[in-house]
């Protein structure tokens, strides 16, 4: 009796404690951002209660926007929101969005992100140490050189899917292009950076990772953003819906445990300085591996981010590269036209480095499908306080910057719901600021593409 009263008292100082820190924060969180416009709040729940009639995860996303988006005006271009004792500040503007992502103080990625440790733990989910581990060795073999010594590989997959394309076209039927790209970018991936691992999806079909995919992306959805997933991780990840996120992307995780033991197979056997070793993301995970004692489940999960980020954001813009083409068939005509003036028309000509960054205009089509098709926002948590101009933002507050909105925003492009490639003639990109567009976010947690543009 005497240790359970002991026990409930120090559990009661705790949380005493606890709210005591949350209060106290609150309080000077909110004096230090009062100048920062947003909608009006309601003591203790703040803004939550906006989101109580949401019937679907795309209504809360709907929700967030337009209360930024309403108090989020120019010439600053920043707003606020209160969730419960969580501040989100809303960005638009271009000068403190670049002045935030490349700042050390806004390395680390929100809480909201912990959702996605659900299914990979890698580097879009970890911060500090443990991303800097997995960042710095993928920073080092994913370079130009790298891709020039894949182009004949990718050339002859991108033969074998055209080849594909070919023979389902001539029924006249309409088809999803994005299953096959699902699998013609998992296999690049996994024959090009994960130690020429032959997945071969794009002949088999036996996996659906466009499928699982799809699947996972709303199970994940439905935890983050609609109760009672939405409580904690922890809740989530044992709820009927964890469970059912857990078999979905079951299929991804065996194939990364797959990669992983060839990995470990070929450097028992193989020279550790063979080339195909030394671009091998998974060797550098069998060196954490032993680093950390991990076990080869907890390896794995480490890779996962690389495979599905791999096929997964790629297959989606190459879907809307594509479906813009289609729909402005002026645009593909001169696409087309650059592609014969460059390679000409033969098939089985393999395209240099230098011819393929020499297509201006298709670069500036795919440039213009980045813009109109990116993540709704980028979420940071400032690990110190941080001024912009009249504004100081408090350390430990939720910096939500509008991808979306940004890139639509009329001050800086002259045509912003359409789809416009001119955006990205030459004196366009002088006109605007430089941190007008984020396609791949920017500073030192940018997406590794981006250092090969």
């Amino acid at each position: 009796m005497i240790l359970l009263i002991a026990l409930l008292s120090v559990l009661l100082v705790f949380i005493l404690f606890r709210i005591t820190s949350i209060t106290i924060w609150v309080l000077k969180a909110a004096k230090m951002t009062a100048n920062i416009p947003g909608p009006k709040t309601l003591p203790l729940v703040g803004n939550a209660l906006s989101f109580a009639n949401m019937k679907n995860p795309e209504d809360s996303l709907i929700i967030t926007q337009t209360l930024l988006k309403e108090n989020n005006k120019p010439p600053d271009r920043i707003s606020k929101l209160w969730l419960g004792p969580k501040l989100i500040i809303a960005l638009g503007n271009p000068k403190y969005i670049e002045a935030v992502l490349t700042s050390k103080d806004a390395l680390n990625k929100d809480s909201f992100y912990d959702y996605l440790g659900l299914v990979i733990d890698g580097m879009v989910v970890n911060n500090g140490k443990k991303w800097h581990d997995l960042r710095k060795p993928l920073n080092r073999i994913l370079t130009k050189a790298l891709i020039e010594s894949r182009l004949t590989k990718m050339h002859q997959k991108a033969i074998k899917i055209c080849r594909l394309w070919e023979d389902k076209v001539e029924d006249g039927k309409m088809f999803n292009l994005r299953p096959d790209l699902t699998n013609y970018f998992a296999d690049n991936i996994c024959d090009n950076l994960l130690g020429g691992y032959k997945l071969n999806e794009l002949d088999n079909k036996k996996l659906d990772f466009n499928g699982s995919m799809e699947r996972a992306i709303n199970l994940l959805q439905k935890l983050m953003l609609q109760f009672p997933g939405n409580i904690s991780v922890t809740y989530a990840k044992l709820s009927k819906t964890g469970r059912q996120l857990a078999k979905e992307t079951r299929v991804f995780f065996d194939e990364s445990l797959k990669i992983l033991r060839a990995t470990r197979e070929n450097m028992e056997t193989k020279d550790n300085n063979d080339e195909e070793q030394t671009k091998n993301f998974f060797n550098v995970l069998m060196e954490l591996k032993t680093r950390d004692n991990l076990s080869e489940e907890e390896t794995a999960l480490k890779g996962l981010d690389v495979l599905i980020g791999g096929f997964d954001t790629t297959s989606v813009t190459s879907a809307c590269v594509l479906l813009m083409l289609a729909m402005y068939p002026e645009h593909q005509k001169a696409v087309y036209q650059e592609q014969l003036k460059i390679i000409g028309d033969d098939p089985n000509i393999i395209p240099t480095w230098d011819q393929l960054t020499s297509m201006e205009y298709l670069g500036r089509v795919i440039k213009e499908v980045l813009r109109l098709f990116c993540p709704l926002a980028i979420m940071r948590t400032l690990s110190k306080d941080m001024d912009f101009d009249d504004y100081k933002l408090p350390k430990g507050c939720t910096l939500y910057i509008m991808l979306y909105y940004l890139h639509r925003d009329p001050q800086f492009w002259s045509h912003p719901e359409e789809f416009y490639p001119d955006h990205f003639l030459s004196e366009a990109i002088l006109n605007r600021p430089k941190g007008s567009y984020f396609p791949f976010s920017y500073g030192p947690r940018v997406v590794l593409v981006n250092y090969m543009q």
